[in-house]
């Protein structure tokens, strides 16, 4: 929006013609007005854009659940336009006494109500759209009408408000006198008291409805508080969506960017530079933080990988009536759960309880280690909950404990983080931190929000890496390892109930580990590890996959609560380093499992990575893209593509290199020995997102009754998964016939299942 100022200073280059000077005029009003303006393309574009251009990431923000929200988000999106119209009519008639300019025109009040309308409609219309053709909403023209009629009515209220208001003589004495106590350079353009009555009547209509629906979502659908108000997954179609969030702040931030803008323009002043100077005194007076919660500490056994590992396989050891070992060799199973956001969450799910389901118990208890990172970390973290509590064992698989694991996995958590930004992050980002505490929302952000939804949704909503660390001694659970990223050095963060580290908690940088497991010469020694920095505390492992998840901007980076002296770091999404979680399993492998292999009897080693997204095109059929687009996002966009194609390459070479090495050399030492009863083999297997999946709109099913879409179809029909917090019906019932589509079509599942049928022939 700052072209209109470049291209007003090119125009006074040229004579002074009268046309010339008219162009001049309206984009110096361009300029001015370029917050309300571009509030206004915003809501124009924003549905067009997440419909055509990111569909991945935003057109879920469209799919509403029920009519009641629809109804919400129509009238507060005609709300808002009447916001952006109601400020740029009081700018039109103030910005000739302030810049000394032609008055061009102001806007007739029923223009005003016409473009609200318009502006409101624009999101609204594709909401309803998009939740109909998900089958979400099957009426949506009622609530179209219920939130039409409902604006409506708020603004004949505001106009009742503004007009008592300005025929009050006293406030308008009251305001004459203010504006007369100002300097005169300040008080330019402020003297048309009428215009600024209107502002103020406006804004006691949009405190007085944003305070109402304010209460309501923080005390009864308050993330902080489901645990005592027991909000289970059914009940989230209750809570306000996303999208009002969204339209609330718009609304908030284009009445206050606007009025400083007005001010800070006639003195030169640039909105980019005092945002950013109210930004740095805001967290440099009032210490804004965002935190994590400890626990306190928690009896944590005492126990090595080997006898976890004998304790977790030990069931191999089996025997028949007759004596003979029902397994010929001990297997051990290496799981890497990629990040991806919900979708990653959901494919980790339904991969892991359906290869209880296909290969059976036996699979599942041979799985020593879940290396997993970002959505992988949430899924891993419902899965583990189900066998922490015994809801999968040795039985045979129970359909209804493997979809609520799904179920779980897959809930929605865009509403949370929404709640969040309108709720405890707006007070900190417009410099009013200190209202958060007053609200019971000291440590308490978008971050913790989404945290809460999924604890909620735990069988045990208080498991911790510490009560979680004495099943797996027992040898209940495999070692889980939810991968982030420290941000001040950039190492790994391993969080997880076993420690990966014996190095002193309180080093200033990491050093090298003096473990006796680690011999190779792979050994990488720049790595945190959680249980020796907070050897004092505990962790609940929905914090834990939330740190593995801390994603900008959808969960801040953030720090532990309360502060522990030299490991007061930031944590964030463990992508950063490996979004596959494949190095920290090859390194557990390289140095504390294979050296002693022989001795804990694993011969098998089933390395299995679990991608949540199809594969990347080949180079060849790649198409260049616009040298803007690439001068713009070509930074961000090689940041995210490179985790799907170079980062995977690498990974099949590392999982490579570590099956040469250990296969050369176990084997060696077991011919030198002359054990013929011993050999090693380790087996490296993707189980991928289907790429040739196709989502027919034919499908139906008991579950999921709806209509697969075309939305998430490439330029080449195949399907491409959303990348967000929120997935649809639709969405999930694709989740589900991908796996079946795997399970009847996939050749690495296929190798899968013959390699783990033959170790009982080995």
């Amino acid at each position: 929006m700052s072209l209109p100022f470049w291209l007003a200073m090119a125009i006074d280059l040229i004579p002074p013609l009268p046309l010339v000077e008219l162009l001049s005029q309206v984009l110096q009003y361009g300029f001015l007005l370029r917050v309300p303006l571009s509030a206004a393309v915003l809501m124009m574009v924003l549905p067009f854009l997440s419909t055509f251009v990111a569909p991945a990431m935003l057109r879920n923000l469209f799919v509403l659940r029920q009519r009641w929200e629809l109804a919400l988000i129509t009238g507060t999106a005609i709300f808002t336009g009447m916001g952006i119209t109601t400020v740029l009519n009081i700018l039109l008639g103030s910005i000739p006494d302030r810049f000394q300019l032609v008055r061009l025109f102001e806007l007739p009040q029923v223009w005003q109500y016409g473009i609200a309308l318009g502006l409101g409609l624009g999101m609204a219309i594709p909401a309803a759209k998009l939740s109909h053709k998900e089958n979400v909403i099957r009426k949506p023209v009622s609530g179209l009408l219920v939130g039409v009629l409902a604006a409506v009515a708020l603004l004949m209220l505001g106009d009742r408000i503004s007009d008592t208001i300005a025929a009050s003589g006293v406030l308008k004495q009251w305001m004459a006198t203010l504006m007369q106590s100002m300097p005169e350079d300040l008080r330019k353009g402020y003297s048309a008291a009428e215009n600024h009555l209107v502002a103020i009547g406006f804004l006691i209509l949009v405190l007085i409805v944003y305070f109402s629906i304010y209460f309501y979502g923080w005390r009864v659908y308050q993330p902080n508080q489901s645990l005592q108000n027991q909000i289970t997954i059914d009940q989230h179609a209750y809570e306000i969506p996303a999208l009002f969030y969204l339209l609330v702040i718009l609304l908030l931030l284009v009445l206050l960017f606007s009025g400083v803008t007005f001010l800070l323009d006639y003195f030169r002043v640039p909105l980019l530079a005092f945002l950013l100077l109210v930004s740095i005194a805001n967290y440099a007076i009032f210490r804004v933080q965002h935190f994590y919660q400890l626990l306190p500490k928690a009896t944590f056994p005492n126990t090595t990988f080997q006898e976890v590992l004998n304790t977790r396989l030990s069931y191999q050891d089996r025997v028949t009536d007759s004596g003979e070992k029902l397994d010929k060799n001990r297997s051990l199973v290496v799981v890497c759960a990629a990040g991806g956001g919900i979708q990653a969450a959901g494919w980790t799910a339904r991969v892991l309880t359906g290869l209880h389901e296909e290969l059976g118990p036996s699979f599942t208890q041979a799985i020593g280690l879940i290396s997993s990172v970002s959505g992988g970390s949430v899924g891993t973290m419902y899965y583990l909950d189900a066998l922490a509590e015994d809801a999968i064992g040795f039985e045979k698989a129970n359909p209804l404990v493997m979809q609520q694991i799904f179920d779980r996995a897959t809930q929605e958590g865009l509403d949370a983080v929404g709640w969040g930004l309108a709720y405890p992050d707006l007070w900190r980002i417009i410099g009013l931190p200190f209202l958060a505490p007053l609200l019971g929302a000291k440590r308490i952000d978008r971050g913790t929000a989404i945290e809460t939804e999924w604890k909620v949704a735990l069988s045990n909503p208080s498991a911790s890496l510490a009560s979680w660390s004495k099943k797996i001694k027992a040898g209940k659970l495999p070692i889980p390892v939810f991968n982030a990223t420290v941000v001040e050095n950039g190492s790994r963060l391993l969080i997880s109930p076993l420690s990966f580290k014996e190095s002193p908690a309180n080093e200033n940088l990491p050093t090298e580990s003096v473990s006796s497991w680690r011999s190779s010469p792979y050994t990488d020694t720049r790595f945190r590890d959680f249980r020796q920095d907070y050897q004092d505390f505990d962790l609940n492992v929905a914090t834990a996959a939330r740190l593995s998840a801390t994603f900008p901007y959808v969960s801040p980076v953030c720090r532990n609560h309360p502060d522990v002296p030299a490991t007061n770091y930031h944590v964030a999404d463990g992508g950063y380093f490996d979004n596959n979680g494949i190095f920290t399993a090859v390194e557990w492998l390289d140095n504390c499992v294979l050296p002693h292999a022989k001795e804990v009897g694993i011969q098998r080693v089933f390395f299995l990575e679990i991608l949540p997204f199809p594969k990347a095109e080949p180079a060849t059929s790649i198409v260049a893209s616009p040298g803007w687009l690439m001068t713009t996002l070509g930074p961000l966009l090689a940041a995210f593509k490179v985790r799907n194609y170079t980062v995977t390459a690498r990974n099949t070479v590392d999982v490579g290199d570590l099956k040469k090495f250990w296969e050369m050399k176990l084997n060696a030492q077991a011919n030198s020995s002359q054990d013929s009863n011993y050999s090693f083999e380790l087996e490296h297997f993707i189980l991928q997102f289907p790429i040739d999946f196709k989502a027919s709109p034919k499908h139906h099913s008991s579950r999921f009754p709806y209509r697969i879409n075309d939305a998430f179809l490439n330029n080449r029909g195949d399907y491409t998964p959303p990348l967000s917090w929120k997935l649809t019906d639709v969405e999930k019932a694709n989740i589900l016939r991908a796996w079946k589509w795997v399970v009847a079509n996939d050749q690495e599942m296929k190798k899968l299942k013959r390699a783990w049928l033959s170790r009982l022939n080995a």
